[in-house]
């Protein structure tokens, strides 16, 4: 295949959000002439119209597109589809619903599992868009059989598709072209593929091995030896409290190598705080003149928001600044990030500009668009947007591509950060300000832990590690930080002070 007509292929696939129907017992619609109802979800592709005698509508399901590979597309999207309402699922369904009733073990098994969320599908669909471009420059067919059983020789693997693509892979972390955690993301979804052509009979055999490994706990470097309590009990299952006590986790001999990681010029892979300068060019652009786009970026460098947390918001968690004296407010949310609940400060600068927010003519167009969608019983976002809907993560992150196709129109500087650096903007100069206020190691700990809603310290370091090591943010004590927590000072020490103990 000629490299202009792979690319050309290649830019025929895409992933279209689409309004689907993913409920139960459907049959195709037969208009009088007894031909199908179509509809068309994209250029020179239609689809069977199709009806539903249990109805379960999904706004903007991720699909994916491509015109030479229909057959290929249309086994992905059932894929996608499964993984969504868990009929293809990784992880036993062990909901609420479910854990209150009284059942046999085998009826329990036999259950469909956990769903997906549509953010995890959308992701999903990118992966294997990715996955497909290079099915197509490369002229491959995914179900390529195996032509001898599978053995412990990895060479005799090589030549099949998803080792081939795995190698590829290899090669762009190798060259930064991806980050290791993002490349194994994607081989883990192709996998998941596999295993899921398999179990619906599209393929004869898995092309790679399941593989048992042992994780085993590491000992403290410092102390010489293992910490004590629930890490020991945990480890130590099975086999004792012994040194090489651990773990059994099922993987995969697809699993990229670690070795192919490469060195960061800072302290975590992923971490780029913005610098003053940057963070003063996106405020004072002209896209964040709009209410809601600046109140989207604030809620990103002054709270550590993601994308997810800021669509979350709802009218309920505001207070009206004028009748509530309190110096700062706490907002309480479910995180994005596993079902676990987080609580982050807000300044009562920052809340009385989301309450005037609210409050204007425009807000109030857009709620009572909601309002007669959704009805009045249903949760009331901060964040609408013009069809009447909440707004979506795109939509947030979206903001930063905005702000740099205006500075690029311009002529000036283009940001080159996300709006998830926004996020590591904030935890990165609230512990500079914290290093330099002289706060204890035990305070800065818990402190950054609790406002950036993670499940332990070891995740938030890194943000205190670069505001050690940079000297951008050694000395640097950003208006709106102060402004936030210097008036919480004694407040916060006390609460710390609990939490230590």
């Amino acid at each position: 295949m000629s490299t202009k007509k792979a690319t050309e292929l290649k830019a025929l696939v895409k992933v279209v959000p689409t309004r689907v129907n993913l409920g139960s017992q459907p049959e195709f619609i037969i208009d009088d002439q007894g031909e199908y109802q179509m509809r068309i979800i994209a250029p020179d592709i239609k689809l069977r119209t199709v009806k539903y005698r249990k109805n379960e509508i999904v706004e903007k399901f991720p699909l994916l597109v491509s015109p030479s590979r229909l057959a290929d597309v249309l086994e992905m999207n059932l894929f996608l589809i499964h993984r969504y309402i868990g009929q293809h699922s990784i992880k036993r369904n062990y909901s609420q619903s479910r854990s209150d009733m009284v059942e046999s073990e085998a009826t329990r098994a036999s259950a469909r599992g956990a769903r997906i969320d549509i953010a995890t599908v959308e992701t999903s669909a990118k992966h294997l868009a990715a996955f497909l471009r290079w099915l197509i420059d490369n002229d491959v067919d995914w179900a390529e059989s195996l032509s001898e059983p599978l053995n412990e020789r990895v060479p005799s693997l090589e030549p099949l598709p998803i080792w081939r693509f795995r190698r590829d892979l290899i090669d762009k972390v190798e060259s930064c072209q991806l980050s290791y955690g993002y490349a194994s993301n994607r081989i883990q979804v192709v996998k998941t593929f596999y295993e899921w052509a398999w179990k619906n009979h599209r393929i004869q055999s898995i092309p790679f091995k399941h593989i048992k490994k042992v994780v085993r706990k590491r000992g403290n470097k410092q102390s010489g030896s293992n910490d004590s309590g629930l890490g020991n009990l945990l480890f130590g299952m099975g086999s004792g409290r012994t040194k090489k006590s651990g773990i059994p986790v099922f993987t995969t001999n697809l699993v990229l190598p670690k070795k192919i990681i490469q060195k960061q010029s800072s302290p975590e892979e992923g971490l780029q705080p913005y610098s003053l300068a940057e963070l003063n060019s996106l405020i004072n652009s002209d896209t964040l003149k709009r209410d809601n786009y600046s109140l989207w970026a604030e809620l990103g460098y002054r709270c550590g928001l993601r994308t997810m947390d800021i669509v979350q918001l709802n009218y309920a968690d505001l207070h009206n600044p004028g009748v509530d004296q309190s110096k700062q407010f706490k907002i309480t949310l479910l995180s994005s990030k596993g079902n676990k609940v987080r609580r982050f400060t807000l300044s009562r600068e920052l809340m009385g500009k989301l309450w005037a927010f609210v409050n204007t003519d425009e807000y109030a167009k857009r709620r009572m668009k909601y309002e007669v969608k959704h009805g009045l019983n249903f949760k009331l976002p901060v964040f609408i947007n013009n069809t009447g809907n909440r707004i979506t993560k795109r939509s947030v992150s979206n903001v930063i591509s905005m702000v740099r196709a205006e500075q690029k129109k311009k002529g000036v500087s283009v940001l080159k950060r996300t709006f998830h650096d926004l996020r590591a903007t904030f935890g990165t100069y609230l512990a500079s300000f914290m290093l330099e206020a002289g706060y204890s190691d035990d305070f800065i700990k818990v402190t950054l832990t609790r406002e950036l809603g993670h499940n332990d310290f070891e995740v938030s370091k890194r943000y205190l590690n670069f505001a050690k090591t940079d000297c951008a943010f050694s000395n640097v004590v950003a208006p709106w930080i102060t402004e936030m927590y210097k008036p919480l000072q004694a407040l916060l020490c006390k609460e710390t002070e609990v939490l230590v103990k």
